[in-house]
């Protein structure tokens, strides 16, 4: 697969930073352009009962702090990086950009969440893995490797390997307590 160029979302959390800098390493590899996205989502619940003025206000000052940081984080990098914010809801904007730059591969991360969250929040991720136009790369973040650590009873057997400088798991039906990597 010959990647040329490559999306980055952010919102700039950690997950999305960490994401960000494998996607930069991935793409000094492979001598691909990257665009640098941000997505923000225009609620009018955000806004509540703010007058039409101060709320053009308001997004201004929001739209140009999330370009400063955009650029902070492109400027650091030896890559091509182009910078772009939208409006819009994160997964489908991450998908039409994608589609409308003819994207190769999305650089991502999931904040993993899980139970009640995962199902009224969802999982931006999930979505682009579903909808988006070009292979996805989901990146894990090390706090979700740490958390994994703490044993936890687990109705499997976890058998560690190695795989390009990572760990692999196979798991076997045990009864064994949470497993290390």
């Amino acid at each position: 697969m010959q990647i040329h160029t490559m999306l980055l979302p952010t919102d700039f959390s950690a997950s999305a930073e960490h994401a960000c800098h494998q996607g930069f390493a991935l793409a000094i590899h492979e001598q691909a352009q990257v665009l640098l996205l941000h997505v923000l989502g225009r609620s009018h619940l955000a806004f509540g009962d703010i007058p039409l003025p101060m709320r053009a206000q308001l997004e201004h000052e929001i739209c140009a702090e999330a370009e400063q940081r955009l650029q902070v984080l492109a400027a650091s990098q030896t890559v091509s990086v182009e910078t772009l914010m939208v409006w819009g809801h994160p997964a489908a904007a991450i998908c039409r950009v994608a589609q409308e730059r003819e994207i190769d591969l999305i650089v991502m991360s999931t904040h993993g969440r899980t139970g009640l969250a995962h199902l009224f929040v969802g999982s931006v991720a999930e979505r682009v893995v579903r909808h988006a136009p070009c292979s996805v790369l989901i990146i894990r973040t090390p706090q979700h490797e740490e958390m994994r650590r703490v044993r936890r009873p687990v109705p499997w057997h976890c058998f560690l390997g190695p795989f390009q400088g990572r760990c692999w798991r196979v798991w076997t039906k045990r009864s064994v307590a949470g497993c290390a990597s």
